[in-house]
């Protein structure tokens, strides 16, 4: 199952290209013609609409709807994340991709969650979640998405429903930093430091380079012997 998509810690980069070549068409300057005056002959009935000037009948053809690439739709949303993309224009391309109707399930994946976080971006968490939550009824065993989910559970107070969704992803992911730093947010917003603590060092063990997880574990004192 191929999975690209921007978790809370670490996002994978890619960017796609779209090309269009135009040509301009070449104006021809007509040359003069001499005036003649012609008696107008004699107009013939307009055709019926739907018929030809003989009476006979045109069929009707629909107009081809546009068809839309689902994957490159999904690799554009996911582009959003990235140089001058935006938010808004993910949630654009990732919805196209998702109503196509053809997304492989694990493309389906990648479409839930980077729109998810999208939503997220914008403020709009109640969506954010509900996309997350369809991405895990696809992906029920990753940590990934359950630290996704719980950190916007976090972000709107529904610290049972994040506590949950945290220890289910280290459940499924033991070393996991994202999930102990998640789950430190998480104890210290239920006023258990000791338990923030406890995460917030073992995150840091797991990713020192991550400088948003050594700010709270230097916070909490883990830089002291």
């Amino acid at each position: 199952m191929r999975i690209r998509f921007m978790p809370v810690a670490v996002g994978l980069g890619f960017a796609f290209v779209s090309g269009v070549v135009a040509a301009n068409a070449q104006d021809l300057e007509a040359p003069p013609v001499e005036a003649v005056v012609l008696e107008a002959p004699e107009q013939a009935e307009a055709p019926e609409a739907g018929e030809t000037s003989d009476g006979a009948s045109i069929p009707e053809q629909d107009a081809a709807p546009e068809k839309v690439d689902a994957i490159v739709e999904n690799e554009l949303c996911h582009a959003q994340f990235f140089g001058d993309g935006t938010p808004e224009q993910a949630i654009i391309h990732c919805t196209r991709a998702l109503e196509a109707g053809d997304l492989p399930e694990g493309d389906m994946v990648t479409a839930h969650v980077n729109r998810g976080v999208a939503y997220k971006l914008t403020g709009q968490l109640d969506e954010a979640i509900e996309d997350y939550t369809k991405a895990l009824e696809l992906s029920p065993e990753s940590g990934d998405i359950y630290t996704t989910r719980a950190n916007a559970f976090l972000e709107m107070a529904q610290l049972d429903a994040a506590i949950n969704d945290a220890n289910k992803a280290l459940a499924f992911n033991p070393d996991y930093a994202a999930a102990y730093f998640v789950r430190g947010r998480i104890f210290e917003a239920l006023g258990q430091k000791s338990f923030a603590k406890d995460d917030f060092v073992r995150a840091y063990e797991l990713a020192p380079d991550n400088k948003d997880i050594e700010e709270k574990a230097w916070a909490y004192g883990s830089n002291q012997n």
